[in-house]
C-alpha cells in the first residue's frame, strides 16, 4: 500500500492559529487497484513546535485502517515539511 498523492486539498479557515483543518482526496495504491479516498485531517502544533497529524478516513475500503491512516499521516507530514500544503 502506498499513498500516491492528495487531490482537491481544501484548507478550512479557523480562529485557532495552531490547528489547521483540511479536506482532501488521498490517492491510494493498493495491491490490486488504485483508489481515491476522501479524508479529513488536521495538523496541530504544540507549544514546543512539534506537529501532530490526525486523519479521518471518510470511506470504507477493503484494507486495514491502521496502516492506511499511518501511511496517510506520514505522507501529510512530509508534504507539510516541504511546504506543499496550503497555509
Amino acid at each position: 500500500m502506498k499513498v500516491i498523492g492528495l487531490n482537491n486539498i481544501n484548507h478550512k479557515k479557523s480562529h485557532i492559529v495552531y490547528i489547521r483543518h483540511f479536506t482532501a482526496e488521498a490517492v491510494i495504491e493498493l495491491p490490486d487497484m488504485q483508489e481515491n479516498v476522501p479524508v479529513n485531517f488536521e495538523i496541530e502544533m504544540d507549544c514546543f513546535g512539534n506537529k501532530q497529524v490526525r486523519v479521518d478516513i471518510l470511506k470504507e475500503i477493503n484494507y486495514p485502517t491502521i496502516p492506511l491512516k499511518k501511511s496517510v499521516c506520514d505522507y501529510i507530514r512530509t508534504q507539510d515539511e516541504e511546504g506543499k500544503l496550503p497555509c
